[in-house]
């Protein structure tokens, strides 16, 4: 468990994750290497709320019409892990839920899965962190 405090510039004795988030914010969202993450309010962005309602319609797909992509033979896999710090596994449902509302069960069953898995993180573990791990045919 880190025991660091909070600090401004982040510090390298700090997890990933914050040191993602501070980096996006001062030099993708605010474009500002200067800006002190520390006093940026997520609930309160002032002069930054414009440029988070660009950028999250450029990264946050959250659309649940995936009509085109199933006309299109796509296949979708998902899997969120319950232990992702960086994507909330409550989004993801939340999203995977209106996927199935908007396009019915029946359709997403022929083109899409998804999937939940305890103690999973995000993405390519290391450092004894739990990797998801599964076997599947190969493709045709």
């Amino acid at each position: 468990m880190n025991s660091t405090p909070p600090a401004f510039p982040v510090t390298s004795t700090k997890p990933r994750a914050p040191v993602y988030w501070e980096h996006l914010l001062r030099y993708g969202i605010a474009r500002d290497p200067a800006l002190d993450y520390l006093q940026f309010d997520p609930e309160d962005p002032g002069v930054l709320q414009r440029r988070l309602a660009f950028l999250e319609g450029l990264i946050d797909v959250t659309t649940p019409d995936l009509s085109a992509f199933q006309a299109r033979g796509g296949r979708l896999l998902v899997v969120q892990g319950l232990a992702d710090v960086t994507v909330s596994p409550r989004s993801t449902i939340m999203w995977w839920d209106r996927l199935i509302a908007r396009m019915g069960a029946p359709t997403v069953r022929q083109f899409a899965r998804s999937y939940t898995v305890p103690g999973y993180g995000h993405g390519a573990g290391g450092l004894g962190v739990f990797n998801a791990a599964w076997d599947s045919p190969p493709s045709a």
